[in-house]
Formats: C-alpha cells, sequence, structure tokens
C-alpha cells in the first residue's frame, strides 16, 4: 500500500474508542490490510452501562433511536461493519464516557460539552484500558498497532490514544494514529509533511461504505436532517484530498 509501509507484515490491531471510529477513520485501509494479514479491531468503550442513565446519555439514547438494550445493539452493528471490511471484531467492557462516573462521583458527563473536555484524572481508568490493549496486542502478536489522534478532543478519543501509544511503546510496537473522522472534515485539522495520506480505491471505499452503513442507530445523529452521509464519507480526507490520514504519533505522554 502506497505510503502505508510500517509494519510492513504481520497482524495488525486497530484500536477503536468507539463501535463506529475504526470504520469512519480508518475503514477503507483497514479493508485493504485485511486482504493480505489478520486485522483485529478491539473497540475500547463497549461495556454495557450501569442501571442509571445519566441525562447525556438520556439523550443520546433518543437521538439514536436506542432502546434499553443500546450498547448490545451496537456491538451487533460493529460486528456487522467489522465483516463488511474483513476483521474480527473484539470488544471491550470499559463503557462509553456518557455512561461513566467520575472518581469522586458525579458523571464524566453532566452535558454534551463535556465529551470534548480534558479527561478527568482517573489513574485507574488509564491503566484499565492500557492493559486491555496490551492484552491485545500480546493476543494477536501484532506488528502494526492504529489508533486514534485524538482529532476533536473527545474524551474516549483522548484516553484511547494514551493507552495505544503507552502499550505499543512497551511492546515495542510501531504506531499510527488516524486522524478522527468525521471530527478531521468537520474542522480540518493542520497536517505536519510525515502524515500518510491513504487514497481511496473503488473497492476500499465500497467496503467502507458497506461497513458504515452497518451503524444504522448512528448515521442519523453524525449526518442530521438528511444529510448524504455516503457523499460525506466518500469525500472526507481531513481537508485535504478524499481518503484516510495517518500520523506519526508523538511521545505517548501527551
Amino acid at each position: 500500500m502506497d505510503g502505508f509501509a510500517v509494519g510492513a507484515s504481520g497482524p495488525v490491531l486497530a484500536v477503536s474508542p468507539h463501535l463506529d471510529d475504526a470504520a469512519l477513520s480508518a475503514g477503507a485501509v483497514l479493508a485493504r490490510l485485511s486482504a493480505e494479514r489478520p486485522v483485529t479491531v478491539l473497540t475500547v468503550f463497549a461495556g454495557d452501562p450501569g442501571p442509571e442513565l445519566s441525562a447525556v446519555a438520556r439523550r443520546h439514547h433518543e437521538r439514536c433511536h436506542l432502546g434499553g438494550d443500546a450498547v448490545a445493539l451496537r456491538r451487533i452493528e460493529d460486528g456487522q461493519a467489522m465483516a463488511q471490511l474483513g476483521a474480527a471484531a473484539v470488544h471491550g467492557d470499559v463503557p462509553d464516557a456518557v455512561y461513566r462516573s467520575r472518581p469522586g462521583g458525579g458523571w464524566v458527563c453532566k452535558e454534551d460539552s463535556d465529551m470534548f473536555a480534558p479527561p478527568p484524572s482517573d489513574p485507574d481508568l488509564d491503566r484499565q484500558v492500557e492493559k486491555l490493549v496490551l492484552g491485545m496486542i500480546d493476543a494477536t502478536a501484532a506488528r502494526l498497532v492504529l489508533g486514534p489522534l485524538g482529532t476533536g478532543a473527545h474524551v474516549d478519543h483522548v484516553l484511547t490514544r494514551r493507552a495505544v501509544l503507552r502499550a505499543a511503546a512497551a511492546r515495542g510496537v510501531p504506531a499510527l494514529c488516524w486522524q478522527d473522522e468525521p471530527y478531521a472534515s468537520w474542522s480540518p485539522p493542520p497536517l505536519d509533511q510525515t502524515a500518510v495520506r491513504v487514497a481511496y480505491t473503488t473497492r476500499s471505499l465500497a467496503a467502507k461504505l458497506a461497513a458504515v452503513a452497518c451503524y444504522r442507530s448512528q448515521l442519523g445523529m453524525l449526518w442530521p436532517d438528511g444529510q448524504d452521509w455516503r457523499a460525506a464519507v466518500a469525500r472526507a480526507g481531513a481537508g485535504g484530498p478524499p481518503g484516510e490520514v495517518f500520523c506519526h504519533p508523538a511521545p505517548a505522554s501527551s
């Protein structure tokens, strides 16, 4: 694959914050990689919510037309999407930020805007996520790890990026971070010259669109009011030509 020679052989582990992020940000590349070698997609924040829901979670369920088994339904969608990409789906047991409480009490997300605030200090959660990623690197014998750059600064994307970089460094495995879509298209970030842009092929774009279509609960939320989500995905490229963009990560502590 042009411009994507890091970890040129062996299994690939992609670490997705939520049940749709890997497909939205890297689905075309994952489809191409899976034709050559094993690809596993670990979704970190795919755990069931507790018995009580925050107001933010309730609004999220309403927007997505999700009922009481919301996360279970989304895991089914994700399994269908990964099948379209030829990747194995693995679901972590950590709940999404909209379902979590802070260590000292109170919801992580009291308002929608809290999803894009800096992560609250929670060393136990950091260790839990890093341990999950480490375990999957070992279980898959991954030779390349992909994960989110954190474009858009969603709290769960930032936590996932941190864990991916620390775990990959601990195992001596190369890592690349994708520009998070659709955030990167909504507000194109500045890109450095080392970024790797992988253009869509007809086949890889078709696989990505088929995968994204599986996330039926999310499409109306991400592209409301009848927006043409297929056209939006096809022209995505972090403000540049259509395709998927990967960056060489900064140190894991950031």
